[in-house]
């Protein structure tokens, strides 16, 4: 958001090491607003991706440990234009709650972007708050997993029955990604699709991330 111009503030927990150090230096270069950034006395998160080059499979091993350190003050968070949501550990749950809270009191918009791991835990709960949210980000297998947790049959294959279901949700718009197949997003009135500009990519985590980025 701030390479396009827009103001951008970072609510996050950072370790006291030198993950932590290097994380806000790069922020501090793009010039992000690191003024609700909290610091623990712990390691900052961190994954190690493990791929297997013929196969593209991958095996992700992460501590979330700064993450699950996350605490909501809502005085930092009211008044803000927009809410941008993800990567929740640690008592999520509880986190989106209040973060919906102070949304509804101040007339903030949010924009959610799960987890896996939350889907995992939770599909309930994610398409709960994805009611209150005016852009709600998936993707095409986390579209499946939530609408099976509350169907007993649906039609995985096609995706713009997946992104109405979800839509019907409540969500005023949703955006659901499938890799090198392209994106969609519905306001409930309409589909509209983008092509992927596929490139050769060695790993593919955090694309998701970085297309709800901005």
């Amino acid at each position: 958001l701030v390479r396009l111009g827009v103001p951008a503030v970072c609510y996050t927990v950072l370790g006291s090491d030198a993950t932590g150090e290097w994380i806000r230096k790069e922020l501090e270069k793009e010039g992000a607003d690191l003024g609700l950034v909290i610091n623990e006395n712990c390691p900052s998160g961190l994954s190690a991706i493990i791929v297997e080059q013929k196969s593209g499979e991958r095996v992700i091993f992460s501590n979330q440990e700064a993450n699950e350190r996350m605490k909501i003050v809502p005085e930092k968070i009211e008044g803000a234009e927009w809410i941008s949501v993800s990567d929740l550990s640690g008592n999520w749950q509880g986190i989106l709650d209040e973060i919906m809270k102070v949304a509804h009191g101040s007339g903030s918009k949010v924009a959610f972007n799960p987890r896996g791991k939350n889907i995992q835990e939770d599909a309930g709960k994610v398409f709960e708050i994805s009611r209150k949210c005016e852009v709600f980000f998936i993707n095409k297998d986390e579209a499946i997993e939530i609408l099976i947790a509350g169907k007993t049959q649906l039609d995985a294959q096609d995706e713009k029955y997946l992104i109405q279901e979800i839509k019907n949700g409540g969500a005023k718009i949703v955006v659901m990604t499938d890799g090198t197949n392209g994106a969609w997003a519905t306001d409930g009135e309409k589909i509209v699709f983008a092509e992927a500009r596929v490139k050769k990519a060695v790993e593919t985590t955090g694309a998701g991330d970085a297309f709800s980025s901005g």
